[in-house]
């Protein structure tokens, strides 16, 4: 009587987590067969003994019959699973015109909702004419097999496959055995070699997704080493959607890496895919956007450590970058007179936070005034999420007339001095300030930042906490913030054009937390800021305002620095500066002029 090897597992088992290795090799009967498989989880597929270590005994060695495709020796049967698509009698029927010897075996899950769905679940085991012993074979003959059950389970074709019981024998139906298929040669797909210059080779779709990493890159082309597939497609799905590619553009890139003959992805690559894609809990890190500081300059090659040329010639550049940006001072108005140079943002990026209703916006209408006062030639770019960009120009022209802007909004000005404020913005203001509202997505926010590089010395961001969504991925508000502290560091690295970014702070007494931990969405956004400063309300004050200094990478005014300053006819009057710490004291005051030379100075209305 013909016997059949399978492998069984341990009847206290209960899920797939407990089979890494295989319980039991037994010789079955063909009677015995049916009786088996509806008592234990078992494999078609028998395994070879090595030695292995197992994540549940950490360190371990094992001498056992590992249950996977590395290990697999050999298998006698087919096993077909069918979910949906076929009732039970469409798959008798067809066994018996080809006549086929199989059984027919109910699911546990057979005429019971699964995913919304009742049907028949139910599994074909196929007699093969002679045992299987090597993977490609297996898997020939298992898409030989749909060809004839187009029904089947894509998902289900590997040869280490486990089987939970089944629940019943439905019939057993004589025939021949199934003829076992040769494997064909793998149709050699001439890859494209990784890219050694900039547009050799455009990996975003339709110009819209970020570059991927080059490990993603290598396994889009070179598809991954044996055994590694699932786990290089894995970390792809994540790159890409992290890189901020959608779901479908995933796919249509990751054929390439298919490993089957076909090209193209199973089942259960595009399951993985989708989970990734679609599963709203899944941490995603925010995008990392390319640096290009030199388009046509070729990438290194081989090495990623830059030669003694290409760090004279980066050097000289970033020299070059700092000397543009001083020759455009950019004017704060809080700080002192432009004689003694501490009064300007210098290269890089600046953040500014405050906690609601401190005055973040009236001191954004403060900075473009004294620019358009100090610096005729300065363009200046600002990205408008909360007011709109009538209003802010409206402040700006009171603040150079020296108008009080509530009497502006409350219509209590008269005609002509109405009408002597639009001329200021149509005349003054708008050829040097540009306007632009709802910026208020990642995508929207990079384009923005790309046009304005060369054609604005300034850009001004107002603020951080609107720009929380993408318009391609599901990101988390942090999330958001993370992804546009990297875009604005890498930014200021390659421009003369500086980035001054508002942001909104929680409100805790700034001496129990630091400055950094108190920016909403992400605590991190001060690491990639070459200047800090906070903006403080004296509650017990009318019109008293504190800058306080946490960061400045550049200039003399140093970290723990305050400025207090008194907010008289729209404009911030500096009254006072102190070192906070006690610490340089002399240092920062050391740039202060005395009483002379600011008598002798022109005074520059701040």
């Amino acid at each position: 009587m013909r016997e059949i090897k399978i492998s069984v597992f341990d009847e206290h088992k209960t899920d797939a987590k407990q089979t890494e290795w295989v319980d039991e090799e037994v010789s079955v009967t063909f009677p015995e067969l049916p009786k088996i498989i509806c008592q234990r989880m078992w494999t078609g597929g028998t395994f070879h003994q090595t030695e292995g270590t197992t994540k549940f005994l950490p360190g371990v060695k094992l001498f056992k019959r590992w249950r996977n495709k590395d290990n697999f020796k050999q298998t006698e049967l087919m096993v077909l699973d069918v979910d949906e698509g076929a009732s039970i009698n469409e798959a008798l029927v067809r066994l018996k015109e080809i006549s086929l010897e199989a059984l027919v075996l109910t699911t546990k899950s057979h005429q019971h909702d699964k995913h919304g769905v009742i049907c028949d679940r139910f599994r074909i085991l196929l007699f093969l004419e002679r045992p299987i012993q090597n993977n490609d074979t297996f898997l020939a003959t298992w898409f030989q097999a749909q060809k004839l059950f187009p029904y089947i389970d894509k998902s289900c074709k590997n040869s280490d496959r486990l089987w939970f019981p089944s629940r019943e024998l439905v019939a057993h139906i004589g025939g021949k055995p199934f003829p076992v298929a040769q494997p064909q040669p793998a149709k050699i797909q001439k890859r494209q070699p990784l890219p050694t210059q900039k547009g050799d080779f455009d990996f975003r779709p339709d110009g819209r997704g970020i570059e991927p990493f080059k490990r993603t890159k290598m396994f889009i082309l070179y598809g991954a080493p044996d055994g590694q597939f699932h786990n290089e497609l894995v970390y792809a799905c994540n790159n890409l959607k992290q890189q901020l590619w959608t779901e479908e553009e995933a796919i249509n890139v990751l054929r390439t890496a298919a490993t089957n003959a076909e090209r193209e992805l199973d089942d259960h690559d595009l399951k993985t895919i989708q989970d990734i894609f679609r599963n709203p809990n899944r941490k995603v890190h925010p995008p990392r956007l390319p640096v290009d500081v030199y388009e046509a300059q070729d990438a290194p090659s081989n090495s990623d450590i830059p030669s003694t040329e290409e760090l004279r010639v980066q050097r000289q550049r970033e020299r070059e970058l700092r000397k543009l940006a001083k020759e455009k001072s950019i004017p704060l108005p809080f700080m002192y007179h432009a004689r003694f140079g501490e009064y300007a943002l210098v290269v890089g990026t600046t953040l500014i936070g405050g906690v609601s209703h401190h005055g973040k916006s009236t001191l954004v209408a403060n900075i473009l005034a004294t620019i358009i006062e100090n610096c005729p030639n300065t363009q200046v770019l600002v990205l408008l999420n909360e007011e709109s960009s009538d209003i802010m120009y409206s402040r700006v022209a009171c603040i150079l007339l020296g108008k009080n802007f509530d009497d502006f909004e409350d219509e209590r000005l008269s005609e002509e001095e109405v009408k002597e404020i639009d001329d200021v913005i149509d005349q003054r203001i708008i050829p040097q300030i540009k306007i632009m509202e709802q910026i208020n997505s990642l995508e929207a926010l990079a384009g923005v930042l790309t046009a304005a590089e060369g054609k604005s010395d300034l850009v001004i961001l107002d603020y951080l906490q609107l720009i929380n969504r993408s318009e391609k991925n599901k990101l988390k508000p942090f999330e958001v913030s993370q992804a546009i502290g990297n875009l604005v560091a890498g930014y200021s690295t390659r421009s003369s054009t500086r980035v001054l970014v508002f942001a909104q702070l929680r409100p805790d007494g700034r001496s129990d937390t630091h400055f950094a931990q108190r920016v909403q969405n992400d605590t991190h956004f001060f690491n990639h800021m070459d200047a800090a400063i906070e903006l403080v309300r004296d509650p017990n004050t009318p019109g008293l305002t504190d800058f306080i200094i946490h960061k400045n990478r550049y200039g003399r005014w140093k970290a723990g620095t305050e400025v207090s300053a008194k907010f008289e006819n729209g404009r911030f009057k500096r009254i006072e500066q102190r070192d906070l710490d006690q610490v340089g004291i002399q240092a920062s005051n050391s740039f202060m002029p005395t009483d002379e030379e600011a008598s002798q100075s022109d005074d520059v209305p701040f």
